[in-house]
């Protein structure tokens, strides 16, 4: 059976922990608590082959499954646990990455319930999938405090068919910011596979370095942004004091604040995926 096979894996799977595989194994949900953080292993796959026809099988085997036993396992380990912060991780993707990009129903029909379960733990919860690959960071729209979602890279994966531009050839790196107690926050650091090494992601979609934390007010920081007092540029340091959610923008985020503020002559600068300042230009310097 493909249990017994991935039982006897060596290096252990999915981790070196023998209480969460063996939750993974016998019920599809595995966990552990390591420092501060709660770790939740789901098996998305476990129901892949089972199904009363053909079709139901098929339907499971695209897009995976959680049953609301697996749920409520998780669920209630959630709730038990005294930490504030949980990193959930499974295959298969609990919502559709987008609308556009992800034009297939590759969505699990109980994911979204999941996430709201989540959203309303009282926890900061992080949810990391693979499946396609489709590399996005995003909060879902669902509960008081949304979890995070990062659709993560692969390491050596074969992109879907007219979905080579959003692929990703990629490891991260995840840091929770254990400090904030009111919302999940860190920083995801992630490196691309060049010619022959890895390198610092340059990837619009995921970057080197992409930070999660506050819901952002463009608006509110575009008005901040044109009263700062500035005389030809102000370095990073200087800005992050002035004006703190801009080390939270989006690469797109960015684009879309420094083409409002393009009239006031100030522009948002970036080295390496990350702000470095601001300057003033034009008749105004």
């Amino acid at each position: 059976m493909r249990v017994d096979f991935l039982k006897q894996i060596r290096p252990a799977f999915p981790s070196h922990n023998p209480v969460l595989n063996d939750g993974y194994h016998n019920d599809g949900v595995g966990t552990c608590e390591f420092n501060e953080c709660l770790l939740v292993a789901l098996d998305t796959c476990k129901l892949h082959g089972f199904g009363k026809n053909g079709e139901v099988s098929q339907d499971i085997w695209s897009i995976g499954y959680l049953t609301d036993g697996m749920i409520e396992k998780a669920m209630d380990a959630i709730e038990r646990t005294a930490c504030e912060h949980v990193l959930v991780m499974m295959h298969h993707h609990p919502l559709k990455i987008d609308d556009i990009l992800d034009e297939q129903y590759d969505q699990m029909s109980n994911g979204p319930r999941f996430l709201e379960l989540l959203g309303s733990s009282g926890k900061n919860c992080i949810v990391a999938h693979g499946h396609k690959h489709l590399v996005n960071l995003k909060r879902a729209p669902v509960g008081v405090r949304p979890a995070v979602l990062l659709s993560a890279a692969s390491l050596a994966a074969y992109p879907y068919r007219g979905q080579d531009s959003h692929f990703c050839n990629q490891f991260h790196l995840l840091d929770f910011d254990l400090a904030e107690r009111s919302r999940p926050q860190g920083t995801i650091f992630s490196w691309d596979w060049g010619a022959s090494r890895w390198e610092e992601s340059k990837k619009h979609t995921m970057p080197h370095i992409s930070k999660f934390g506050p819901t952002l007010d463009l608006d509110a920081v575009e008005m901040k942004l044109r009263v700062v007092p500035i005389v030809g540029a102000l370095n990073r340091a200087k800005l992050l004091a002035a004006v703190p959610e801009v080390e939270y923008l989006s690469l797109d985020q960015v684009n879309e604040i420094n083409n409002r503020l393009e009239t006031t002559g100030r522009e948002i600068l970036q080295t390496r995926s990350q702000v470095s300042g601001m300057m003033l230009q034009g008749d105004e310097l």
